[in-house]
């Protein structure tokens, strides 16, 4: 569980205080379960794995009508010997987000909209000694 509700701002400086930074922390922000599966098969010096995630919206309502939840599919693939092994894996993730590039001092601040999607792979070699 992810408490982003108790997050928190703080300083050692006297008289510093984030009173109303924390307050509107905890009034945006909840508590969430991030959701994590995955498996791996193995065959002699050979693997094959596969996971899924999925990271719900921390925001306690859609903010600007978008659900900020992150899903994110992976697999891999291994070979494994005594002297060294190798992996190549790759993660797939997509999600939603928006911002304001700008703000001007009325309710017409342009709002942008983003669909992200991102492929990473990973290539990892090492060697036993």
């Amino acid at each position: 569980m992810v408490n982003y509700s108790g997050a928190k701002y703080s300083s050692d400086i006297s008289g510093i205080t984030f009173n109303s930074e924390n307050e509107t922390i905890n009034e945006l922000y909840q508590s969430t379960v991030n959701y994590r599966v995955g498996g791996e098969y193995r065959y002699n010096n050979f693997r094959v794995r596969a996971g899924y995630a999925y990271m719900p919206d921390p925001f306690k309502s859609e903010q600007n009508g978008i659900s900020r939840k992150i899903t994110s599919f992976s697999t891999g693939l291994g070979y494994r010997n005594k002297k060294f092994y190798t992996d190549l894996a790759v993660v797939f993730t997509q999600g939603k987000n928006s911002y304001r590039p700008y703000s001007i001092n009325s309710a017409d601040s342009p709002l942008v909209t983003l669909d992200n999607q991102t492929t990473l792979g990973v290539l990892t070699v090492g060697y036993f000694f």
